[in-house]
């Protein structure tokens, strides 16, 4: 049995300029409001996009078919985006194995036990 598929349709804007472009020949017939409410976005947004400022927030995008923004950290060495973790970092810093860690605590409780007899023997 065959399923009906909506038909959807294609994308009018892929990027930036091109819906700029956009709103910029339709606002030579409709008002600026006209434009936002077939577009379902306040009129603000669209005197921000006539400005060239282009929208940050997430659902703005999807609204405007826009594609979404995600934020990726730059390098603070390099001053660029890497796909893994910067090759000049330094390693993360690991815990001490648990055999290190023993090893720790009995040299400390010996340098302690060795300070308790010193004042001991002061007074």
């Amino acid at each position: 049995m065959a399923t009906k598929l909506k038909k959807k349709g294609v994308r009018w804007a892929y990027t930036f300029p091109e819906l700029k472009r956009a709103i910029e020949s339709q606002h030579r017939e409709k008002s600026l409001r006209e434009i936002a409410r077939s577009l379902s976005v306040s009129h603000g947004v669209i005197q921000r996009i006539l400005q060239g400022i282009e929208p940050k927030a997430f659902y703005i995008r999807n609204r405007l078919l826009l594609p979404t923004t995600i934020p990726t950290p730059v390098c603070p060495l390099h001053g660029v985006v890497h796909e893994k973790r910067c090759p000049g970092a330094e390693p993360k810093p690991r815990k001490p194995a648990k055999s290190a860690r023993r090893k720790r605590l009995i040299y400390d409780e010996h340098w302690r036990s060795l300070f308790a007899k010193m004042a001991s023997r002061k007074h």
